[in-house]
């Protein structure tokens, strides 16, 4: 089940956040109202402001949640996606720079186009390269 920027994740028993996309497969999480606890895909749009939270902290946090399986971070200013996907217990980190690149999340039997996520993204000139 998706869910947007407008539900809590709960972390830990004192850190609350508020991801930009989730989906949880998680039978409490479907039933759930107030908040999530166990996502198996979290997405962070990155902006100037939220970078360094989202890389360090949040990465931090959210690589302690069981049922994870993906982290995606999403950069604004040019195409670049960066991902995570849990194997075993480890993390392997994949980057996406190019339109036409196809991001497989196989753990969700899905796979993302990265033309997709920069659908109607205009970017600045002097950030193209």
């Amino acid at each position: 089940m998706p869910f947007n920027s407008d539900t809590r994740l709960r972390v830990t028993q004192q850190m609350w956040v508020y991801p930009d996309v989730m989906i949880s497969c998680h039978d409490e999480d479907i039933k759930a109202r107030l908040y999530v606890q166990h996502p198996s895909l979290i997405v962070e749009v990155l902006s100037s402001s939220t970078r360094m939270v989202d890389y360090r902290l949040k990465k931090q946090h959210y690589f302690q949640i069981p049922d994870l399986q993906y982290y995606i971070m999403i950069e604004t200013a040019a195409v670049f996606v960066d991902v995570y996907e849990k194997q075993g217990d480890d993390w392997v980190n994949r980057i996406y720079t190019e339109i036409e690149n196809i991001i497989p999340l196989p753990l969700l039997g899905m796979e993302l186009l990265v033309a997709d996520l920069y659908d109607r993204v205009l970017f600045d000139e002097e950030n193209e390269s």
